[in-house]
C-alpha cells in the first residue's frame, strides 16, 4: 500500500517459485524486483540467481530486503547479484527515493 501510494505500481508473490512464476509471465519485464532474502520453498539467493542467469532480465534492477547481511549470504551487490540492499527493518522513505531514482533512470 505504501508502494501504491507513490504511484508504484506493484505486484506480490507468496515466495521465490511464484515470483519466477509471476517475471517469465510478464510481456514487459518488471523494472524492479524486491525480494525478502528469507522466503519458503525458493529463498531469496536463489531466486536472485535464477532472475540473474535468465538474459531477458538482464535490465531488472534487484533489490533485497533481508535481516541478513548480504555476506552471510554469500550474495554480491552489482549485476551478478542485488542492486540494492535494505536491511529489516526498511526505512520506506529511503526504499521509495531509491526506487523513484532507479525508475527515473530506466531506458526508454
Amino acid at each position: 500500500a505504501y508502494l501504491r501510494s507513490h504511484d508504484i505500481a506493484t505486484d506480490t508473490a507468496f515466495d521465490g517459485c511464484e515470483a519466477l512464476q509471476r517475471i517469465h509471465g510478464q510481456a514487459e519485464p518488471y523494472d524492479i524486483v524486491m525480494l525478502d532474502m528469507q522466503m519458503p520453498n525458493l529463498d531469496g539467493k536463489e531466486t536472485v540467481e535464477a532472475i540473474r542467469a535468465d538474459r531477458r532480465f538482464d535490465g531488472v534492477r534487484l533489490f533485497a530486503v533481508s535481516g541478513t547481511d548480504p555476506e552471510s549470504l554469500g550474495l554480491p551487490i552489482g549485476a551478478q547479484g542485488v542492486d540494492r540492499w535494505f536491511p529489516k527493518p526498511v526505512d520506506a522513505d529511503e526504499l521509495i527515493a531509491c526506487m523513484l531514482a532507479d525508475l527515473r533512470h530506466q531506458p526508454a
